[in-house]
């Protein structure tokens, strides 16, 4: 993947593959209300050609990547960026100054989660190596060549297929109610530390009253009380993940579950 992601699906695609199949099955639209590094956005895109894709994230940066990657003059010019070696410079630019354009908030997007620790985007936790210290070679973390064929990948399999949005995800429900959503919030113990947005409980609890308005929906979700209280009434599955976020025990995540809640 492009991004290096908290929480990304990637590694569970193919466990995931039999919802997403029944998810779509007979639509003609597919909508990812929270896309972050977009796995199963690409995913849904490869294996379902004749989907229509509606994209959203609330983080402009990310929003703004699909928005460039789907655009064939943005792509370009993107692309151009993206051949650029990274510096400490630039990367400690990035995170002081947003650029205030498309293609720029795209950029800043590939080049923040690449050279990140776990693709985190935020200052504060922004590091290099392993114990926090800054990473002295930035070309294992970021080697332009490969970073631009996989881009033009990405733009092959979505180009003139997406619409992107950059709305709360309980409005992007509310605003796709009728069609098939998937939805994957940010953790709701784990999220804080590791996403610039996360939602509190009374959010948590208003995206899940819209989703028992919608027609299809499937969810991926830490698994813990206050997420299973909030969708008891729906199909619950269980799935292995684990995570690490450093060295540091206190950092360190053991090995758990995530939840898929078909709807």
């Amino acid at each position: 993947m492009v991004f290096r992601y908290p929480g990304s699906k990637a590694k569970h695609l193919r466990l995931l593959s039999p919802y997403f199949d029944w998810l779509v099955h007979g639509e003609t639209v597919f909508v990812d209300v929270c896309v972050g590094a977009g796995s199963v956005l690409l995913h849904v895109a490869r294996t379902h050609p004749h989907l229509q894709l509606v994209v959203n994230d609330l983080e402009v940066l990310v929003a703004d990547f699909w928005r460039a990657v789907a655009d064939k003059e943005m792509v370009r010019d993107l692309c151009e960026k993206l051949k650029t070696p990274v510096t400490h410079a630039l990367r400690q630019d990035l995170l002081a100054n947003e650029p205030q354009d498309t293609v720029g908030r795209a950029h800043a997007a590939v080049v923040l989660t690449r050279t990140s620790y776990s693709g985190i985007l935020k200052a504060g936790m922004f590091g290099g190596g392993r114990d926090g210290s800054p990473v002295k070679d930035l070309k294992a973390r970021y080697n332009p060549d490969w970073v631009v064929r996989e881009v033009m990948k990405y733009h092959q399999v979505l180009a003139g297929r997406v619409e992107v949005s950059q709305v709360h995800a309980i409005e992007c429900v509310r605003m796709h109610r009728d069609a098939p959503l998937f939805v994957d919030p940010p953790y709701y113990h784990r999220g804080r530390g590791l996403y610039l947005h996360v939602p509190d409980p009374d959010e948590h609890e208003g995206l899940a009253h819209e989703i028992r308005c919608c027609r299809r929906a499937l969810l991926t979700y830490d698994d813990c009380p206050e997420v299973e209280a909030l969708y008891g009434r729906y199909q619950i599955d269980r799935f292995p993940a684990t995570y690490q976020a450093g060295r540091n025990p206190n950092n360190a995540w053991k090995e758990t579950n995530e939840i898929v809640i078909a709807v």
